[in-house]
């Protein structure tokens, strides 16, 4: 059996970028992204059918949240568990 041989191509920088570019993107479309442990405030809302006024209410009662730079998030895990042991009043 006989061996092929070695294969050599030559790439502009264009070219390179621009493979490389295909192979990532090939690469992520097949990949299912993880759900985030991170939550926004309108993600909170919605996951707890709650309004924004009552989160705002929920975080001085001690619902945890973070601050990432100046933006308030939550954690999908803490949520759950916070509201799980709680029992709200209809938003109106």
């Amino acid at each position: 059996m006989t061996q092929a041989a070695p294969l050599l191509v030559t790439l502009t920088v264009p070219q390179l970028r621009e493979l490389v570019g295909e192979a990532v993107r090939d690469a992520l479309a097949e990949q299912r992204p993880p759900e985030s442990e991170w939550m926004t405030s309108a993600d909170v809302c919605e996951h707890a059918h709650i309004s924004p006024s009552r989160l705002d209410k929920c975080v001085r009662e001690g619902l945890p949240v973070h601050r990432i730079g100046t933006a308030r998030r939550f954690r999908r895990g803490e949520v759950d568990t916070w509201f799980g042991g709680r029992r709200l009043r209809a938003v109106r």
